[in-house]
């Protein structure tokens, strides 16, 4: 009788629902989402999401569950709930503020590998969560070993825990580190020697206690190539080298690919020297490595456990900057940083014949 009653009163609220309503909201979140998708494909460097959708979108409750999914890749729609939920649960309401972006590319959480990296978004109406915002897709690098099987999850690439990639619509990573890792360069060229060194050595305890691969991709992208004939890896090195590890004493491991790049004196060739090894924890004395220049030649060395030049010719490049690209094979080793390859000393790049 009661349960009657219960299911009659059911009933009669569901009838009141105006169905116009209904449908103009529904749809109109539809939209949203559909809106969000065409957004990201738009503005989206990477061809793996503008051509094969290998990403998905979506709005969801305040609790994390679905409301409206703007689909790309279907196999994304349960994790996406699941992966919302989660960073609810770990930052927590109070924690939460408009303009926050919460990131993470956790295996275990989202049910996907760690290429794929899911920003959540919460949104509000003055004070109040009523919902978030999020989407997950496939960033085409993360690190890792390439060419081979994996036995581990530290072999995939990099993994992010849950963090803020945003607070209150400020970014917390990249931006705040342009200041350092340009400094040491602005002040070597204006001949502020002694600064210069101080200020690299906090670029590199910034390095090693944070990202070294951001720290080196941000100095790039803010930096001109230096202009001479030698780069000294950890030493100063920043905005000439990217895709190389935390500064050691003087070197630095490469990843499977690591890039220099300097502006020489003018010259119709140039000798350019790399100074190279595969020293221990490396398992291999002897890896082959490729070495080539944009635009220019390309050499093969097979390397020793001891720091030692290797040296070929090459035409100058037509915009006179010289971009040198090493590609090795990397190895992995409880209790020492996945996918490292090769450790580099200094690049010189002088007249061929000089």
């Amino acid at each position: 009788m009661n349960d009657t009653g219960a299911t009659d009163r059911s009933l009669g609220a569901r009838e009141k629902v105006d169905p116009f309503l209904v449908e103009i909201i529904r749809n109109g979140l539809i939209a949203a989402t559909e809106e969000m998708k065409i957004v990201l494909m738009r503005t989206a460097y990477n061809m793996i999401i503008y051509e094969a959708l290998d990403f998905t979108v979506g709005l969801f409750t305040a609790t994390g569950e679905t409301v409206s999914i703007g689909l790309g890749l279907p196999m994304f729609i349960r994790g996406m709930s699941d992966t919302v939920k989660a960073k609810l649960a770990h930052f927590g309401v109070a924690e939460l503020a408009p303009g926050d972006i919460l990131l993470t590319n956790d295996a275990y959480t989202t049910g996907s590998h760690l290429n794929h990296l899911t920003f959540t978004m919460p949104i509000f109406e003055g004070a109040d969560l009523i919902g978030f915002a999020s989407c997950m897709a496939h960033w085409p690098d993360v690190g890792g070993t390439l060419g081979g099987v994996t036995t581990d999850i530290y072999s995939e690439g990099l993994q992010i825990p849950f963090v803020k990639a945003y607070r209150r619509g400020e970014p917390l990573v990249e931006y705040k580190w342009i200041p350092r890792t340009v400094m040491p360069r602005l002040l070597a060229d204006v001949g502020r020697t002694e600064e210069a060194a101080l200020a690299a050595a906090e670029a590199n305890e910034a390095s090693v206690n944070g990202d070294p691969w951001l720290l080196l991709e941000t100095a790039w992208r803010e930096l001109p190539p230096p202009r001479g004939t030698t780069v000294e890896l950890a030493r100063g090195d920043y905005g000439a080298v990217r895709d190389f590890l935390y500064p050691l004493d003087g070197r630095r491991w490469t990843r499977h690919r690591g890039e220099l790049r300097l502006i020489p004196p003018p010259a119709p060739s140039y000798e350019v020297t790399l100074e190279m090894a595969s020293p221990p924890p490396a398992p291999r004395p002897d890896p082959t490595v490729t070495v080539r220049v944009r635009g220019g030649a390309q050499a093969r060395f097979t390397l020793t456990a001891e720091m030692r030049p290797y040296r070929f010719v090459t035409p100058a490049p037509p915009d006179g900057v010289v971009r040198v690209e090493i590609e090795s094979p990397t190895w992995n080793r409880a209790n020492e940083t996945a996918e490292q390859g090769v450790q580099v000393s200094r690049l010189t790049v002088v007249p061929a014949g000089g």
